[in-house]
């Protein structure tokens, strides 16, 4: 089994994934927040900084230390950011 498998069975059991999202699909990547932050092309701290944001994505516990973010939510979250800037 992969570690997005295993994943993503666990944020079901644990009720954290709401399936009726249009936008949540299996193949929806969970980025932790170092790769999350080069996706974004940031530094991490950067990307800590951003957290602080209210319209950032939120985040995915994944266990007690450790989260992770939807690559489908931080593609809007930047698609959003660079729609203002414009």
């Amino acid at each position: 089994m992969s570690i997005h498998s295993f994943l993503l069975m666990s944020l079901i059991r644990t009720k954290e994934l709401d399936m009726n999202e249009e936008s949540r699909t299996q193949n929806d990547r969970i980025l932790r927040p170092q790769e999350a932050a080069d996706k974004l092309n940031i530094s991490l701290a950067s990307f800590y900084r951003r957290m602080k944001d209210p319209d950032f994505p939120n985040k995915i516990d994944l266990g007690p230390r450790t989260v992770g973010y939807f690559e489908s939510d931080l593609d809007e979250w930047a698609r959003s950011r660079q729609e203002h800037a414009a």
